[in-house]
């Protein structure tokens, strides 16, 4: 029922058309993680009347708890199951491989090493997190473009939005290769390319 649009208006019948009403409001489809209770609101039609009605006469597919007044057709309290919380998909690293192969054109006490990490999520509207230097297992950092890898690391990743349950943590280690000519000075541990 998650993410579907709600029912309001009660198929016609023979002598009764009908609205329904959900609490909570629902804006335009039912949120996860969220318990709806309709209302339904029966109305005669001409020459037809409620009269006879028993109490809680009604009972609602799918619901517990529905009740109604003798000779009435309101029916109150029909409270559905919880709807499910969808999941957020797991992002994904390009390149997918674990070891990124480099060469350097500068062999020396320093190169650039500047590696991009694309971390996606097919999705709209994810904040996408990954690790930071200083507490590589705390997860907090917003991705704003690329990772820019400049020594051999390990990066986390965790996808967030709300009302969704937040993906799985995934990772990925990044091995520098350098030349076996020279030294080589790795520099920074990596970080967010704003530019």
């Amino acid at each position: 029922m998650t993410g579907a649009t709600p029912v309001t208006t009660v198929t016609s019948g023979t002598g009764y058309t009908g609205t329904v009403s959900w609490s909570p409001t629902v804006a335009s489809t039912f949120l996860g993680n969220t318990a709806y209770t309709a209302t339904i609101t029966l109305s005669a039609t001409t020459g037809y009347t409620f009269t006879g009605v028993t109490l809680n006469q009604f009972t609602i597919a799918g619901s517990t708890g529905a009740t109604n007044s003798a000779n009435s057709g309101t029916i109150t309290g029909a409270l559905f199951p919880t709807t499910t919380q969808d999941q957020v998909a797991s992002p994904s690293f390009t390149p997918a491989a674990e070891r990124i192969p480099i060469t350097f054109n500068l062999v020396g006490s320093s190169a650039v090493v500047g590696t991009p990490v694309v971390i996606a999520t097919a999705q709209a509207g994810i904040n996408l997190l990954y690790n930071g230097r200083d507490n590589p297992d705390c997860i907090e950092h917003f991705i704003y473009r690329s990772i820019i890898i400049n020594a051999t690391t390990t990066i986390k990743s965790i996808a967030v939005k709300d009302q969704y349950i937040n993906s799985n943590i995934i990772s990925s280690t990044y091995t520098i290769n350098q030349s076996t000519a020279g030294v080589f000075n790795e520099g920074s541990w990596y970080g967010s390319d704003r530019q």
